[in-house]
């Protein structure tokens, strides 16, 4: 797919100034119509003045607990209990079938995990008991191989809620052959963050989203939905282990987390800490795998740490995480039929999220080499029941409403393919080429790269990890010719000896001028060549720079004394005459 370089105007310059010095607002999204018949969630209650007043106080995050308990052969009384394999053959105290079972607290999630094969020949049930002792049918367990590169193999978490006890049988061909087999509860706690969350009023109802601690921005230029951050959901940061990367985006993946249907708005949190424990810690991916989360009451959930503008990597579909946003809705919607309210939330989020990063939503894109729906379910790229039966039957509409929503996105189709970001919470606007961050020291050098991009928040692992290149000081380099040229309105003024840009008062070193990458290089535009004699449109005046000051030329006869005759003309903004400080006059 060939993404458009994006056309600036004075709206995305205000934007840009006002993103140096204001806090990213939550805006409330306009829900879209709801089109054919689903279920209405439950659970939800109306707002207290005591809720109102809770959303304005920050909140801890909370720690899950995680019980281990290894799997071994079955005894003999165990095998009477366990009832017939996947097969329907009797289940026997032979090796191909390893079991293990655990007392539950809290508003658990479980899962298999394993080390060895990522894709072994097994199958993995799971069934609970309330605390009468009864037990429930075995629930098929699908495996999970992650993202590239796992060494721990698992199953897909499974959220059991408040039960009393789980049991995993794990049987197959290879079972006797995993290595540290071992049947995970988690326990993800609570705290206040979970009474925050008891009430909606409909979609994009965020009390959380008020308080103090920072929200997920999805900001008042970008007009986007509400996204609850990962405070919101209480997530403790100290299990995110993993370094956020960027990917490209091209396509955007549903899922479900084919976990319990019969959640309450307060519980969701629990739901969010259960399935970050399990995948971060038990599975070893160092944090939740999905960019977002969208549970039955039509709320959107912040996933993986990165920044919900960025094109983060996720862990959701393995092959497929780099070019991808991963959206989960909560729920089992192979067995229970999806409510309108999510499939209401997944297309305000992807007519924002899409439109920024330049993705049409219904049409079609290459990847891995294959052509795939620019919106697709878990199940048209692995071999899965994902997203559940009820979900995928309503893909068709969600991108028919999608590709509707982006109308009101036009504005910022394809900036979120920007390489200007800002870690969330601080005030430093870098310029971003790989691996490398330049500081942008102040608005006027900014609003000379809005070309590349909108500028985007991110999480501040995000920005930390990035090297410190150069500070940027108007003067970039072409990471292929290794030009060198003076930016100023989203326009390359080409110095053609070094001795221009020492008197720019830059040292002319490939270590001291921001190296920019083929892609930003081509998006600003072809100026003329640089003169050490600039004015501007908004000037009768002429300044002839030198050591790094515009000095005033009082005449036209002392200009030729230092350029020869006819010397040329660099016509650049007030910003950039503003940059440079006054030197002494020449006469």
């Amino acid at each position: 797919m060939t993404r458009r370089a994006p056309r600036r105007n004075h709206r995305n310059a205000r934007a840009l100034a006002a993103a140096l010095t204001t806090t990213a607002l939550l805006v409330a999204a306009i829900p879209g119509a709801a089109a054919d018949p689903g279920t209405e969630p439950d659970g939800a209650a109306e707002v207290t003045a005591e809720q109102e007043a809770a959303a304005a106080e920050p909140v801890a995050p909370v720690e899950p607990s995680v019980t281990a308990v290894e799997a071994e052969a079955p005894t003999e009384a165990q095998v009477l209990d366990l009832g017939p394999a996947a097969d329907g053959t009797a289940t026997t105290t032979d090796t191909d079938v390893v079991v293990a079972s655990s007392e539950v607290t809290g508003f658990a999630t479980v899962g298999v995990v394993w080390e060895g094969p990522s894709t072994p020949d097994v199958a993995v049930h799971v069934r609970t008991a309330d605390a009468d002792g009864t037990w429930g049918e075995w629930t098929d367990l699908e495996i999970e191989p992650g993202p590239e590169g796992g060494s721990t193999g698992g199953t897909a978490p499974l959220v059991v809620g408040d039960v009393a006890h789980a049991e995993a049988k794990i049987e197959g061909a290879e079972a006797a052959g995993l290595r540290d087999v071992r049947l995970s509860v988690i326990d993800p706690g609570t705290g206040a963050v979970d009474a925050r969350a008891a009430s909606t009023s409909g979609p994009g109802y965020s009390p959380a989203g008020r308080s103090a601690v920072p929200a997920a921005p999805a900001d008042q230029f970008t007009g986007g939905p509400t996204v609850l951050s990962r405070a919101d959901w209480g997530a403790d940061e100290r299990l995110a282990t993993w370094r956020p990367t960027q990917g490209d985006y091209k396509a955007a993946v549903i899922h479900h987390t084919a976990g319990t249907n019969d959640y309450s708005a307060a519980q969701v949190p629990a739901i969010l800490r259960g399935i970050y424990a399990y995948h971060a810690q038990q599975l070893g991916w160092g944090d939740i795998g999905y960019n977002f989360l969208v549970d039955k009451f039509g709320r959107i959930w912040e996933g993986r740490v990165g920044g919900i503008e960025m094109e983060t990597i996720g862990a959701h579909v393995s092959g497929w995480n780099t070019n991808s946003v991963g959206v989960s809705v909560l729920g089992n919607y192979q067995t229970a039929t999806v409510t309108n309210q999510a499939v209401d939330a997944i297309v305000r989020l992807l007519g924002w999220k899409m439109s920024l990063q330049g993705i049409r939503a219904n049409s079609t894109v290459s990847i891995n080499g294959r052509t795939i729906n620019t919106i697709v379910g878990h199940r048209d790229l692995a071999a899965t029941s994902c997203p559940g039966a009820s979900l995928y039957n309503r893909l068709g509409e969600i991108r028919s409403r999608v590709a509707a929503e982006q109308g009101r996105y036009q504005h910022i189709f394809g900036q979120g393919t920007t390489f200007l970001i800002q870690g969330a919470g601080a005030p430093q606007v870098y310029l971003v080429n790989g691996t490398t961050k330049y500081h942008i020291k102040n608005y006027n050098t900014l609003t000379s790269l809005s070309n590349l991009g909108r500028l985007l928040y991110a999480d501040l692992r995000v920005t930390n990890q990035l090297a410190n290149g150069p500070e940027m000081r108007r003067f970039v380099r072409d990471d292929r010719s290794g030009r060198v040229a003076f930016v100023d309105n989203n326009l390359l003024y080409h110095a053609t000896i070094c001795e221009d840009v020492r008197q720019f008062g830059v040292p002319c070193t490939p270590e001291a001028i921001p190296l920019l990458a083929p892609v930003e290089w081509d998006r600003l535009g072809q100026g003329p060549r640089l003169s050490r004699a600039v004015t501007s449109h908004s000037t009768d005046r002429v300044y002839f720079v030198q050591d790094g000051r515009k000095r005033w030329v009082r005449s036209w006869g002392a200009l030729e004394r230092l350029l020869g005759m006819s010397p040329p003309l660099t016509w650049v903004s007030q910003g950039a005459l503003d940059d440079l400080p006054n030197g002494p006059d020449i006469h």
